[in-house]
């Protein structure tokens, strides 16, 4: 590849001409890629992110007490530079002794190698990009799910721009066939995660309010969520599990699964590129219910403070706020 830094508001990455990675305006996506997924695993020890980039989402995850090892697979060695220039952003993550990069293909690496993780966290580049797309496959998820521990979490990230309601439908059929368990969290306003599990996800708020209350959660919530609280995590919630299987059954062999023989992924990002659509979640939101709040256990929860951090999203963001009736 060809890349270049950009300097600005903030340092970015370009590879062949594509800004790829933003040091500032990207953080709310790239750190939180791997601090939320932590956040909601039990125990978090072990990690594998594919794609360094500017190196945040690595050196973040890093910094969490309880992990021992966070492994890096990035297939251009030309990263390593962009990395390297953006320590301020990204908590030094090469000399974090806990940090250990190959350079390699992913897809590769995950079938060959025989290590599991607590964690795995995908943000390859826009899947129009050629070869992108096979990062998204129900043959590459299921290489990932032998590298996962009994409760480990895979997480997947989504744009929410240029997108249409069946390329989404796909990505989300696909994640679903081979994760069974899934939720849709809103990193920012462009960019979605999927976390996906094996098994069920039952969540301790009594947990999760200890473990944001340490670093590097607590920087991380106030400065890049403007966040302090439980709730203002759960504002960022779009569906469970119960959403997401109820929302997918109602389109029953209707949504061709993304394959390496079929990559409809591409293609279909490929007609949108570009273009202004509405937000591909907007049936998930249609077909949410308190079931997917439920799973979050042992301790009570402000559906009113949920209600308050989810309409700042968008002012966060710097976008303008848009009140309903029903807001």
């Amino acid at each position: 590849s060809s890349l270049a830094l950009v300097s600005g508001e903030g340092l970015a990455f370009s590879i062949n001409g594509k800004i790829d990675g933003n040091s500032i305006s990207d953080a709310p996506t790239t750190i939180m890629l791997g601090l939320l997924p932590a956040l909601l695993h039990p125990d978090p020890r072990t990690g594998l992110v594919i794609g360094l980039g500017t190196g945040s989402t690595a050196g973040w995850l890093a910094r969490i007490a309880s992990m021992t090892a966070v492994d890096v697979v990035e297939i251009e060695p030309a990263t390593v530079r962009v990395a390297q220039a953006c320590v301020p952003a990204n908590a030094d993550v090469l000399r974090n002794a806990k940090v250990h990069l190959t350079v390699a293909d992913a897809r590769e690496v995950l079938l060959a190698q025989r290590h599991t993780y607590d964690l795995i966290v995908s943000e390859p580049s826009n899947p129009y990009r050629a070869g992108i797309a096979s990062l998204f496959t129900r043959e590459f998820y299921r290489a990932a799910a032998r590298s996962l521990n009994e409760q480990g979490l895979f997480a997947q990230w989504v744009q929410e721009y240029s997108i249409d309601q069946a390329t989404f439908d796909s990505i989300l059929a696909t994640f679903q066939e081979v994760f069974p368990h899934v939720s849709v969290w809103r990193l920012q306003p462009s960019d979605l995660l999927l976390v996906g599990s094996l098994v069920p996800q039952e969540h301790s708020v009594t947990r999760l309010r200890r473990t944001l209350a340490t670093e590097p959660f607590t920087s991380a919530l106030e400065n890049l969520w403007r966040a302090n609280s439980l709730e203002g995590v759960l504002a960022r919630l779009i569906a469970g599990p119960g959403t997401v299987n109820r929302y997918l059954a109602q389109r029953a062999n209707r949504i061709p699964l993304n394959l390496d023989d079929h990559p409809t992924v591409e293609f279909g990002f490929a007609r949108t590129v570009g273009k202004t659509l509405g937000p591909p979640v907007d049936g998930l939101f249609s077909t949410q219910d308190e079931a997917d709040l439920e799973r979050f256990r042992d301790a009570p929860l402000s559906r009113e403070r949920i209600r308050y951090h989810r309409l700042q999203i968008p002012a966060i963001a710097g976008e303008r706020l848009q009140l309903t009736a029903s807001s």
